[in-house]
Formats: structure tokens, sequence, C-alpha cells
């Protein structure tokens, strides 16, 4: 079964995907400290592409301090993860089709990248595998 037939994910445009994610994020660093917890040890700069558009992730022990749509000029970042609006759009349905379900579904089928620091990636995968589905679950982790 094709995720581009659904008709929600074939009509997500970037600019839609993109404020979905920016609202999720910020409604968790506004608000419950879900995340923490699992964060703690995790404090990094990271980016998140959705199609074209990065995201600057400023993250200390877990919390999201700065959700930031650009990138200011010379920006290191520890980890960086890219995806088509497709791949994002399907990730975050209600209930993601297999093969579109995870990231590592999405890194095999060539839908997303991950870039960088990969000991630190690992390290707190569940972190960020929390982090990247909160616009599928509304804001809440």
């Amino acid at each position: 079964m094709d995720p581009h037939s659904d008709t929600h994910c074939g009509d997500a445009s970037e600019a839609t995907l993109c404020e979905r994610f920016e609202q999720a994020l910020r409604a968790e660093a506004a608000g419950a400290a879900s995340l923490v917890r699992r964060g703690r040890t995790f404090s990094a700069d990271w980016i998140v592409r959705i199609g074209s558009t990065p995201f600057l992730l400023r993250t200390q022990e877990g919390r999201l301090r700065e959700v930031r749509r650009g990138l200011p000029l010379l920006c290191p970042s520890a980890l960086s993860i890219s995806a088509s609006p497709v791949a994002w759009a399907a990730l975050w349905d209600a209930v993601p089709r297999a093969g579109w379900h995870d990231i590592f579904a999405l890194s095999k089928r060539g839908e997303m990248r991950f870039e960088g620091n990969m000991q630190l990636f690992l390290a707190h995968l569940q972190y960020v595998k929390d982090v990247l589905s909160l616009p599928r679950m509304g804001g809440r982790a």
C-alpha cells in the first residue's frame, strides 16, 4: 500500500508540515516536561530538515531551549536529520503505514538521512524518536 494514495499524506505541503512540526515542538518546550527525563543527558544543537526547510533545535539536558526555523550563518550542529515532506507526512499519520512508521524504516527506503555524531544519535535514540514523533501525537510525548 502506497502512502502517496492517502489524501492526508499526498496533500501535505512542506509549509503545512513545517508549521505542524514547529507548533508541536513549541508546545512541548513551553509545557510538559515529559521528554526531559528521557533526554536528561542529551545536550546538543541539532538540525531537522523538512524538505528544504531546516529547523535548529537547541536541546539542553532534554529540554528544547530553542526551536528556530532557518539556520544562522555558520551554524555548527551535532546531528542532522533530513527527509522529504512526503516522508514526514507519512511518519506523522495517526497510524503510519508499514515501511513509513519509523525513522529507520524511512532511512531504509532512502526517504530519510542521518548525518553527524552517530554515537550521540544512537545513545539518545529514543529521545530523538520521541521529539520527531511529537507532531503525530499533537505535541504530547
